[in-house]
This record gives C-alpha cells, sequence and structure tokens, in this order.
C-alpha cells in the first residue's frame, strides 16, 4: 500500500499474488479528499492486520483518517479525527506509529513543521486506548519538541529499555529527547558532539557496525548523509567521513525530495543503503554497500538502479525470498527492483506481540553465532523494530532480517518491548521465524479481557450478540431434531449448520446498513432457522415418501472433484483472471484491434470450455443445497459473462469486471464449504495411526520418530481413513524392510514447501532397486506375501485429491525415503 505523491495524489493498493503480478484495488471513497502526503501502516486495534491512517483536507480542514482492515483485504473507515485548534490549515508533515505509553496498543506521534501564523512547529501524541481509541490526544510535549520538524524517531539508543526520541529539523539542530524514569529531556548538545543545523529532511537508525548499538543517519540539504556512530550509551560522534558517505553528494543544493530505504541487500550481515534522491538539478538513486562495518561503497551503477528517480523507497521482501528487493514510488509511478540472490543467507525474525504491540514494534532482535549467546565477539546483527522507517508515507516490514553464513547456525534473542525475552537456539538459515510473546493459553487468557470488553460495550454488538445466540439455540434444536428423527450423520449435519451459518452471516453483511431492525437484525435469524426447519421438512416428506434418489454424499464426490479440476485446472483460472484484467483495461483500447481480438478469443474460452465446467458446478452445488444466494449471484454474474456485446463492453467495463471477481469469490467460498469435508489435519492422522500400530513396532524392537514441522495447523486435502490407510501400508512396508536390520528406525516428517504440504516416511531398512522404485507402484507387484496393491492403492486415492507418493531416496546404506504429497485442505 502506498500514499503517493503526484498533481492528483491518492491512495494505491496492491495485493502480492506472487508469483503472479501484483492486483490493483481502487477504492473509490478516497477520492472525496485532497490526500496529502503522509501516511503509517501499523496495527491499531490489535488483530494482527495491518490498518493505516492518512492525512487528509476536506471543507472542514485537516484530518487524520484511520482505515481498519477487516482481515479480507479490505479496509473499513473507522474514524476521522480532526487536528487540534491553530493547526486546522497546516499540515502534519510526518506520521510515525510509536506505542508511547506502554500499554501495548500503538499510538501516533504527529510532526507539524509549522505552528500558529507559520512560527515553528512541534509534536503531538494520539493515545490509543482500548476505551477510546485515538480519542485522546496529548499537547504536553509542544514547548519541549518546537521545531521545523520533518519527522520523529523513537528507538532505545542508550541501551536502558526506554524509548528515546529524534526529532529532525530544517531549520534548526536536530533534537536527542532521552527518557528516563522522570520523563523527557533534551539532551541533543550533550548527546552530539559538535551539534550543527543541517536542514535534516528525514531520519533513521540501525546498527551499521554490529556492535550492538543503534547508530543514527540522517539525510539533509546541507551534508546529504551524515552518520552518528552510538558508544552504546547514547553519545554519538559524527563518523560520515571515516566511512566514505561524505563522497556521496546530492544533485541539488536543496532537496526536494529523497528517501532512504535502509536493508542487508547482499546478505552479508551488514546494513546497506539505498537513497532515492529525487532532486531538481539531477536526480539519481545511490544503492551504498556496507563493507564489514568500516566504510560504504557506491554499487548503483553495477546493479543499474540509478533510475527511475521516484519520491519513497521501501526495503522489503517481495517474493519471501529472503533477499531484499526494493519498491520506489511517487507521482503515481512504481518501481520494483527484484534482488535475486538467492542464497538463503539469511534468517527472518517477526516478533508477534501480545502483552506488547501486535505489529512487534519496538521489539529489539540480537542475532549470535549458535552457542555464543550474550557474547558480542560473535554478534552477527542488532535490529529495533521500527528503528529503520524514514520519512513520512512508507513503511517496511516489521520485521528483522539479517544476513547471514548459510552454512552455520545461529542463537536468537528477542526481547518486546513490554519486558519479555524469548530466546531461539540453534536455527538453521533460509527461515522465516515468528516469535510470540506469549503462546497457548497464556496469550489468549491476556487478549481476552479486553477484546470481550472492545467488543461488548457497542449496542450493536449487543443486539447482534442476542440474535446470533437465538440463531444457535434453534439450530442446535433443529440439528438434535434431525439426528434423533431421521439419523443424520455429523457431516450432514454440520453441512446443514454451516449453510444455516453462512446465510445468516452473509444477510448481517447484507443488511448491516439497513435502517430497519427487522432486516438488521431479526430477518437474518429467520433466515438462519429456515434453513434448519427446511431440511427437516424434507427429510420428513423424504421419509414418507421413501425416496430412493441418489444420496448427497454421492453428489459432494462429483462436485467435490469438479472443484479440483477446475482449480488444479491452470487454464480455467488463467481465463478468468485474463478476462478480469482486458474488462479493467477495456477504457481507451474499445478500438485497438489486436486487443479486442485478444478479448474475443478469452471469451470464446469461457463459453467453450469454462463455462460448462461452472454449470456442471452450479447444477451439484444445487443439488446438495450450496447457500442459494450464492448460486445464484453467481449465476448472474456468469449470464453477464456469457453474454455481454463488444459495443456494450466499454460502459459495462466496471461491472464485468466485478463479475468475474464474484464468480472467483463465489468458487472459493462453495469450494471452502466442500473442502472441509474432504480434509483432515495430518499430524492427528499420523499419531491416531502411530498408535494403532505401537505394539507391531515394539515386537519388532523398532524405534519410531515424528517431527512436526508446520509452523501453524494445516489441514490436507484427503479424508482421514484414507491417508491413515497409506500411512499405514508405508509402515507396514517399513517393518518388513527391517526385518534384517539392527537398531531399526523409522520416522515420519511432516512439513510444508508452498503450496503443498509434506510427509516423508523413512526407515533404515534394507532399501528399494533402482529399477523398482516406479514398478512397485503398479498394480498386483510384490516380491513377498504381499497382494502388490497396496502402494497402487496409495497413488490411485492420491491422484482424485491432486497429491501423489513417490520414493524421495533409497540405498541399502541409507534407506527408504517415501513422500507423500498433498494439496493444503480446510480444517473445521
Amino acid at each position: 500500500m502506498s500514499a503517493n505523491r503526484s498533481t492528483k495524489q491518492n491512495l494505491s493498493f496492491f495485493i502480492n499474488n506472487y508469483p503472479e503480478p501484483f492486483s490493483s484495488i481502487n477504492y473509490s471513497n478516497f477520492s472525496q479528499y485532497d490526500l496529502l502526503g503522509s501516511a503509517a501502516f501499523f496495527d491499531f486495534n490489535n488483530d494482527y492486520f495491518i490498518d493505516f491512517v492518512i492525512v487528509q483536507t476536506d471543507t472542514g480542514g485537516v484530518n487524520l483518517i484511520l482505515y481498519e482492515n477487516d482481515g479480507k483485504g479490505e479496509f473499513v473507515k473507522k474514524r476521522s479525527i480532526p487536528l487540534p485548534g491553530e493547526n486546522i490549515s497546516r499540515n502534519p508533515h510526518n506520521l510515525k506509529p510509536v506505542d508511547f505509553d506502554g500499554d501495548g496498543l500503538i499510538d501516533l506521534c504527529v510532526s507539524f513543521y509549522y505552528g500558529q501564523l507559520s512560527k515553528p512547529g512541534y509534536e503531538i501524541i494520539l493515545m490509543n486506548t482500548i476505551l477510546n481509541g485515538f480519542g485522546t490526544i496529548d499537547t504536553s510535549f509542544v514547548e519541549l519538541t518546537g521545531g521545523w520538524n520533518t519527522q520523529s524517531l523513537f528507538a532505545d539508543f542508550n541501551g536502558d529499555d526506554l524509548k528515546d526520541w529524534i526529532i529532525a529539523n530544517k531549520w534548526k539542530t536536530n533534537k536527542v529527547v532521552i527518557q528516563n524514569k522522570e520523563g523527557y529531556n533534551d539532551e541533543s548538545h550533550k548527546r552530539i558532539t559538535n551539534l550543527k543545523s543541517t536542514e535534516t529532511i528525514g531520519i533513521c537508525a540501525t546498527d551499521f557496525n554490529n556492535d550492538g548499538n543503534l547508530d543514527i543517519l540522517t539525510l539533509s540539504d546541507q551534508y546529504f548523509l551524515t552518520l552518528f556512530q552510538n558508544d552504546g550509551k547514547g553519545f554519538f560522534t559524527d563518523v560520515t567521513s571515516q566511512v566514505g558517505l561524505d563522497k556521496i553528494t546530492s544533485g541539488d543544493s536543496i532537496i526536494t525530495y529523497a528517501s532512504i530505504a535502509l536493508a542487508d541487500y547482499n546478505n552479508d550481515g551488514f546494513v546497506d543503503i539505498f537513497i532515492a534522491d529525487k532532486s531538481q538539478k539531477k536526480e539519481r538513486n545511490y544503492l551504498l554497500l556496507n563493507i564489514g562495518g568500516n566504510y560504504f561503497i557506491d554499487r548503483t551503477e553495477e546493479m543499474q538502479i540509478q533510475t527511475p528517480v521516484l519520491h519513497y523507497a521501501i526495503a522489503c521482501d517481495i517474493d519471501n525470498d529472503g533477499d531484499i528487493d526494493i519498491l520506489s514510488f511517487g507521482s503515481n509511478e512504481y518501481a520494483l527492483w527484484i534482488n535475486n540472490l538467492n542464497d538463503y543467507n539469511y534468517i527472518k525474525i517477526k516478533p508477534r506481540g501480545v502483552i506488547s504491540n501486535t505489529d512487534g514494534w519496538g521489539a529489539k532482535v540480537w542475532i549470535y553465532e549458535a552457542g555464543y549467546l550474550n557474547n558480542n565477539s560473535y554478534l552477527k546483527g542488532y535490529h529495533q523494530i521500527g528503528a529503520e522507517a524514514f520519512g513520512n508515507a512508507q513503511n517496511g516490514e516489521y520485521i528483522a532480517h539479517f544476513g547471514i553464513d548459510a552454512n552455520k547456525r545461529y542463537d536468537v534473542k528477542i526481547k518486546f518491548y513490554g519486558g519479555k525475552e524469548v530466546v531461539l537456539k540453534n536455527l538453521e538459515a533460509g527461515q522465516t521465524y515468528y516469535v510470540d510473546e506469549l503462546s497457548g493459553i497464556y496469550a489468549f487468557l491476556y487478549r481476552f479481557p479486553g477484546l470481550t470488553l472492545r467488543v461488548l460495550q457497542i449496542r450493536e454488538i449487543q443486539y447482534y450478540l442476542i440474535t446470533t445466540l437465538l440463531t444457535f439455540i434453534i439450530l442446535i434444536l433443529g440439528v438434535r431434531w434431525g439426528l434423533k428423527k431421521y439419523h443424520w450423520d455429523i457431516k450432514l449435519s454440520l453441512g446443514f449448520v454451516s449453510a444455516s451459518i453462512s446465510i445468516y452471516w452473509l444477510l448481517l453483511l447484507l443488511t448491516q446498513s439497513s435502517e430497519s431492525a427487522f432486516q438488521k437484525y431479526y430477518l437474518p435469524m429467520l433466515i438462519a432457522a429456515a434453513g434448519i426447519l427446511i431440511p427437516n421438512i424434507v427429510f420428513l416428506w423424504i421419509t414418507r415418501n421413501q425416496s430412493k434418489g441418489r444420496s448427497k454424499e454421492s453428489i459432494s464426490d462429483d462436485l467435490f472433484f469438479e472443484l479440483i479440476q477446475f482449480s488444479h485446472g491452470a487454464w480455467a483460472l488463467s481465463n478468468l483472471n485474463s478476462l478480469q484484467l482486458l474488462f479493467e483495461n477495456i477504457k481507451g483500447n474499445i478500438n485497438n484491434s489486436k486487443y479486442i481480438e485478444a478479448l474475443n478469443e478469452r471469451n470464446s474460452t469461457f463459453n467453450e470450455m469454462v463455462l460448462p465446467k461452472l454449470n456442471s458446478i452450479i447444477n451439484l452445488s444445487e443439488s446438495i443445497g450450496i447457500n442459494a444466494e450464492l448460486i445464484q449471484s453467481l449465476k448472474i454474474s456468469i449470464k453477464k459473462i456469457s453474454s455481454f456485446k463488444i459495443y456494450e463492453c466499454e460502459n459495462e467495463s466496471s461491472e464485468l469486471a466485478r463479475a468475474i471477481i464474484t464468480i472467483k469469490d463465489s468458487l472459493s467460498a462453495i469450494k471452502k464449504t466442500i473442502y472441509i469435508y474432504y480434509s483432515c489435519n495430518p499430524v492427528d492422522v499420523i499419531k491416531t495411526t502411530c498408535d494403532a500400530l505401537k505394539n507391531l513396532f515394539d515386537e519388532n524392537k523398532i524405534t519410531l520418530s515424528r517431527s512436526n514441522f508446520l509452523e501453524v495447523t494445516k489441514g490436507v486435502l484427503i479424508k482421514n481413513y484414507e491417508l491413515a490407510d497409506i500411512i499405514d501400508n508405508c509402515l507396514q512396508n517399513s517393518v518388513k524392510a527391517l526385518a534384517s536390520t539392527e537398531g531399526k528406525e523409522v520416522s515420519i516428517k511432516v512439513y510444508s514447501l508452498a503450496p503443498k504440504i509434506y510427509l516423508d516416511i523413512a526407515d533404515n531398512g534394507s532399501g528399494i532397486e533402482e529399477n523398482e522404485k516406479e514398478k512397485i507402484f503398479e498394480s498386483g507387484y510384490s516380491k513377498g506375501k504381499s497382494t502388490g496393491h497396496g502402494l497402487y492403492s496409495a497413488r490411485e486415492v492420491l491422484k482424485k485429491y491432486g497429491g501423489r507418493i513417490f520414493v524421495k531416496s533409497s540405498s541399502k546404506k541409507e534407506g527408504t525415503v517415501f513422500t507423500i504429497e498433498l494439496n493444503e485442505g480446510i480444517l473445521k
């Protein structure tokens, strides 16, 4: 997401579909405001989704507009906050997220460049509280922070675990405000030797020389780059010339726009510098590589990233390969440089707060060679989350990235802003580690009171809770009646309940803006009740008429396999995506013959190949009672696409593009409903199967081990009993292969390599001959007394679910590893 600066400033939101291109989402409700250059991106409601705040102007003056992430990629305007009194006509120069009061909620520091009557500005703090959100504005620091302020930066510079406050100033000296137990003190001249007025436009902090202390880098008109080295106690020395940064100069004496993006771009363990200098006389980019923490060298031309030069730059891992990429933007233009090192010389740490803020802001992260924790001689990097952010319209990831040696292992210490320390030992390179401040029941208990209080005080929520409770009571009674009278099984019962609940929530969403209390609260409840009442009536009719029609399970199977074919047939989804892109860009291309030819070709493919599949999915969905409104919406969208006319296309392009989106969303909803019944938890299945075979392994003196490398609980797309049969067969084969082996060992490993989930079943048995690695999967093939159908059956079952089984490796010395490859499923 970016707040993009141009003559007509706007807000752009792009979804990363890697390896597919980014998809752009435009929000029409932003166009009613004049968007200014300042923005901040952070989780202000502690729901683990990034929200954002922007500065906008309207006829009433300057406001901060808060947009809340609903967790589905949509942003809802939460509230508008008028800026106080004298600054009603002055725009904030910078917004900086900070947990100012340490309560676990991110507050917002607002930097004013101008004050009253064009005098120097100051800093105010918007305090975020659980009861009142950003309802309190703290102006008590106006006098302390007065100046032509361009940016604030918060971090612990003197190692006392209290946040200090650096303020970049345009016409006066920068300020170093140190926090102690009594409050904040301006110690600028004490902390920085020979402090000068440098006309600073921005500031950032990181540990450039891996000594465990945050150094300060400023960007200014007078000196361009200035690096202040921290002695560990919060006292700074200008080392710009010593590290060669004095040789880097701007193209103009007055910097119009410039931006810094700090990161270890070459994964050598030291933080490098990227600068976008959009000077009026000579604009260019700089990539300055940090050589061992001793000096910097300019590698811009070698990396061929001198241009384009745009207003802002962000360092982030766009393709999630561990190498830091660069995104630059401005004037409604974007430039993305992908880093293709791909050497796995990295470790990424993502702190997730529970007591402290969920973004992990302010968390300190140290990385050491394994076995040398807290030994600074082996310190390989240090970050404080949020300290590296530069400028006024950009936020990088709230994540600590370290370039390291892929051949070594490392210990990591994370100290959350709330004070809790977490240590990870013997970490492998090439991984991203998500570190929770608290986990399990402790995290839940800590979050629950605040979340409950925040929700229950809303009157609308109270009404919704009552109607929801009544709805669930009705559903429970309806299901109990069906179980008792018509002998429903669990799957069928869950299907009816899921459908009713889906309808209920869908209606809640559709009626949330209704002014009628009946429509808003009672209609969804009545419809959901009908969703369980109607099946009871239908089963009553079926029971009385003893219908022998086709079973729902059989229809569900057909629907499931239709969805599998559609999802794994890349041509189908590719056709929908192509049509959507063509519809979105038809304006201005209606007279382009090649464009229209491409559109006709995609439409022909849709009608001839995709449409029959969609109709089959619709018919099967209707047969088993999938959400009727969902199916109707899907039908309407399909009809719109299949019947559009080229000459009408330009005027209806937005509706046609939305119809494609509706088709994809509807298929996703159907798939989610169906996949639940064809998914299982692989870890649970492995445990159950191993428990069942425990006696067999004990009798044969076999050591069995299980390893789960899934970061979060994930389901796999296969029924539990089918997966259990496959695992059982593999384990039985391992027992036979170990018959003449000493020190018998069998291991099962579960891990994920997106988008697949893998099960490795390994033994140290006699191995499999090279020419038999495929023969063993043939029907009837066996060298022993078995039927020879086990592995053949396993492969056929997995094919149904888009999975497979194969011999990963086998030798007489190393034994055999069977790999089961599965698609990710959906757990209940």
